[in-house]
């Protein structure tokens, strides 16, 4: 799970028929917000990136060095556990 210092995430979720729309924005104190749109294609299962982070690096510079520098992961081990559980041995399907 992603985590960041003074950087607000505004997340919204659509759907386009069986595919998820995800829209993040990244708000700092900054003018210009880092922002990411990506579709899961379901027929294709696949994750595409419509729009990246960056593009206008000079309008966007000094937002996406406060984005990167402010970012920061977290393992959680429930979650790895629980899903590890519902897998079971590599791939077998059968949970433990």
């Amino acid at each position: 799970m992603e985590y960041f210092d003074n950087v607000e995430v505004c997340e919204e979720r659509s759907a386009d028929g069986l595919d998820k729309v995800t829209r993040k924005e990244y708000r700092t104190h900054c003018r210009y917000p880092p922002m990411r749109n990506c579709v899961y294609v379901h027929h294709e299962s696949t994750l595409v990136q419509k729009k990246f982070l960056v593009t206008d690096y000079i309008c966007q510079y000094e937002a996406f060095s406060h984005f990167y520098q402010g970012k920061e992961w977290k393992f959680n081990r429930d979650k790895y556990d629980a899903a590890y559980r519902s897998v079971g041995e590599p791939g077998s399907g059968c949970g433990r």
